[in-house]
């Protein structure tokens, strides 16, 4: 996901895709008033889980935990997506947030789960390299080329099962400036509103 602090460390592709992203609840869920999750504040003293290291952790942290609609120790990151789900299930948390395509995944492997809102968050993906890389020009031509041809809405028809023109950004909306990159939003590191007991231990490295 293409964000202001990333662009910061990194220079990135052209986007090739945007995910919606959604909030995943339980059929008892009864959160909110009206049993849906629109905005923060429908988050607030809810105890969210969300993938440690995303950007749905970063938000929550943002638009929630340091805008003041909950406490710290109700954003809840795990390392292992599974056990955040059966947390979700066995009501350790209340509501999950994640992309849409994992969230209908599970909701249709459990039928306890549903989806309890949706598009909070965008994830806008493009293909990260170095700051200053000569790769990023021949990565935008390649990705076009297989989006002119047809090929990558085949493998998004194949593997994700939506419709390539609802996530395939083009033209002007495809395009990530690298030189003048968003001032990113600074926030509040969760150490210095409530330090913990012990330190906690890294996530272990992407393969």
């Amino acid at each position: 996901s293409v964000t202001p602090e990333r662009q910061q460390q990194v220079d990135f592709s052209n986007l090739y895709y945007v995910g919606d992203d959604v909030a995943l609840v339980t059929n008892t869920f009864t959160g909110t008033v009206t049993g849906t999750i629109t905005s923060p504040a429908d988050l607030a003293g809810l105890r969210v889980g969300v993938e440690r290291g995303t950007t749905y952790e970063a938000w929550v942290q943002q638009k929630v935990v340091d805008a003041g609609l909950s406490n710290q120790e109700n954003l809840v990151a795990y390392g292992d997506t599974s056990q955040m789900i059966r947390d979700l299930r066995n009501g350790t948390v209340d509501v999950v947030l994640m992309g849409s395509l994992p969230a209908r995944q599970f909701q249709r492997r459990f039928p306890d789960l549903k989806i309890g809102g949706q598009s909070l968050s965008s994830q806008e993906l493009g293909v990260a390299a170095r700051k200053g890389s000569s790769l990023v020009p021949q990565l935008n031509k390649a990705l076009l080329a297989v989006q002119s041809d047809g090929t990558f809405a085949g493998l998004v028809e194949q593997y994700l099962q939506v419709e390539p023109k609802d996530v395939t950004p083009k033209g002007p909306d495809a395009a990530v400036d690298n030189e003048n990159p968003p001032t990113p939003v600074p926030t509040e590191t969760p150490a210095a509103k409530q330090p913990e007991a012990t330190p906690v231990p890294p996530a272990p490295p992407c393969i």
